[in-house]
């Protein structure tokens, strides 16, 4: 007989706040996305009752996180488990991670910030809390471990020197390594397991040959498929193609 089903869904939301300020009659906005609050709400709109679990990154304001979840009446609102949060004086002091659990029975939840966060110079990233979120579901009696983060992507500010341009691939590895070691730490014997997240990082280089980052990674997680080459028959890729709409 099949097992359960369960309607999972990662999304990279991309509601970025930075800086915005009123000066006068005008805004200011510094690498914020534009009409932040409208899409919050329409993602929401479109996220009700479609899926059992939604892992969604870069729901950096809590505001936004209030728009997003007005798309369901008061009575019917999914249970929300937010990722780590920083107490240090940052831009963006959480980690971008929630977890709405819209209908499974919800079971452990747990954070983890990553130590290394990049250089607060050259990498817009290094100014958010990055770090994974744990949540446990289950549905008629099988229980699942669905892991999301949002690892490093490097870059954004000030230009690398050559002799540090390696530095985004060695800080990534350690957070990869934080994030198996997390996913370890958490799992319990018999329960199901799935990892997501926003990994930046490049499964194939220019001659179509494996990265070093993406074999690290399989290598991390070596005991769980990968979905997308699985199931996909795509070979290790991106899961989303601007240029395509995929």
């Amino acid at each position: 007989m099949p097992g359960p089903t369960l309607r999972v869904l990662f999304l990279n939301s991309y509601l970025l706040r930075v800086i915005e300020a009123e000066l006068g009659r005008h805004r200011l906005t510094v690498a914020s996305k534009p009409r932040i609050s409208e899409r919050a709400e329409e993602l929401g709109r479109a996220l009700r009752g479609a899926y059992d679990v939604v892992a969604l990154a870069e729901v950096f304001d809590e505001r936004d996180l209030h728009a997003l979840l007005a798309a369901w009446p008061g009575d019917e609102a999914p249970r929300v488990h937010v990722g780590p949060v920083s107490t240090a004086a940052s831009v963006l002091q959480t980690s971008g991670l929630v977890a709405l659990v819209d209908g499974p029975t919800a079971g452990r939840v747990a954070v983890q910030g990553y130590t290394t966060r990049g250089s607060r110079l050259h990498d817009a990233d290094a100014w958010a809390e990055k770090g994974a979120l744990f949540c446990e579901v289950t549905v008629d009696g099988v229980t699942l471990e669905i892991t999301s983060t949002h690892l490093l992507a490097g870059g954004g500010l000030l230009p690398r020197p050559p002799w540090s341009r390696r530095a985004d691939d060695r800080a990534r590895r350690k957070q990869i390594e934080q994030l198996g070691t997390f996913v370890d730490h958490h799992h319990q014997p018999g329960n199901r397991q799935l990892v997501v997240g926003d990994f930046n990082l490049p499964a194939t280089d220019d001659h179509g040959e494996e990265t070093a980052a993406h074999r690290a990674l399989c290598d991390i997680f070596d005991g769980l498929d990968d979905l997308w080459c699985r199931d996909g028959d795509r070979g290790p890729g991106p899961t989303a193609d601007i240029e395509e709409g995929t």
